[in-house]
């Protein structure tokens, strides 16, 4: 005949169990839960590789990746390789792809319900790109500068190329910004000039 465990080997046993619940998977799911957040906010330096960046979160992102809100202030961060001297940016109803398909180098934002962003990019960030990237493989650029004013954009460089004889064009563009769909930045309203003359 067995014997049935005694109330003190029971007890015993329901102590070590809760006392390994408690000092084992409890930190384990809070360190999780901890590691999704500080995955994200090391995403966002890696994608943004700013001087300076502060990332609220109103909580780490859940097993669906959802979070409520989310705060960056960078400075000196870089953005398709263009320097942007500050960025503020408010986010809410932010959902990523779910933590379980997270990798080192890939957390994609699958929505963001509204967004508030302030971005302050300097002249001479501006024309380093622009020099650099955009001309930079074209030789025949010469001088790019361009001037941004509240009353438009002002840009001029040297053309400079040779056919029979080195030609030398002076080329300026005058225009005012325009914003479409409360998203892109156009030129309206331009003009044109070569050599200092009015092109129609």
């Amino acid at each position: 005949m067995k014997r049935s465990p005694t109330p003190r080997i029971v007890w015993l046993c329901s102590a070590a169990l809760v006392l390994l619940f408690t000092c084992f998977v409890l930190p384990a799911i809070a360190g999780t839960e901890e590691c999704r957040g500080k995955t994200f906010v090391d995403f966002l330096i890696k994608e943004f590789s700013p001087e300076t960046m502060t990332v609220i979160l109103s909580e780490d992102p859940d097993e669906d990746g959802n979070i409520r809100d989310v705060y960056v202030d960078a400075r000196g961060c870089v953005i398709g390789k263009v320097r942007i001297d500050t960025l503020r940016m408010k986010a809410t109803g932010v959902t990523l792809t779910p933590p379980s398909q997270w990798t080192k180098d890939c957390i994609d934002i699958r929505q963001v319900l509204n967004v508030h962003a302030q971005a302050t990019i300097s002249e001479a960030d501006l024309n380093n790109h622009l020099i650099g990237r955009e001309f930079g493989e074209d030789d025949n650029w010469k001088d790019v500068r361009v001037d941004i004013t509240p009353q438009g954009i002002y840009a001029k460089g040297h053309y400079v190329f040779r056919l029979l004889f080195t030609m030398d064009l002076f080329i300026e563009v005058f225009s005012k910004l325009k914003i479409v769909d409360r998203q892109q930045v156009w030129l309206d309203d331009y003009s044109l000039r070569v050599n200092r003359a009015d092109v129609p």
